[in-house]
């Protein structure tokens, strides 16, 4: 997928994201959720399918 997918994938999810960048075999996505938190999740870039996230 490409960047932009990502990004759409990540706002459908709910999410307001700030910044995308790949990291390793993953784009790792850097937003802010719908109760104001910073999350960091990581996304496949093949399927676009979250594997994982962090927050603040």
């Amino acid at each position: 997928m490409s960047e932009d997918g990502i990004k759409e994938k990540a706002k459908a999810a709910g999410l307001d994201v700030r910044r995308v960048k790949m990291e390793g075999s993953c784009y790792e996505v850097y937003a802010v959720d719908a109760k104001g938190k910073k999350v960091e999740t990581l996304f496949n870039p093949e399927t676009g399918a979250a594997v994982g996230n962090e927050s603040e």
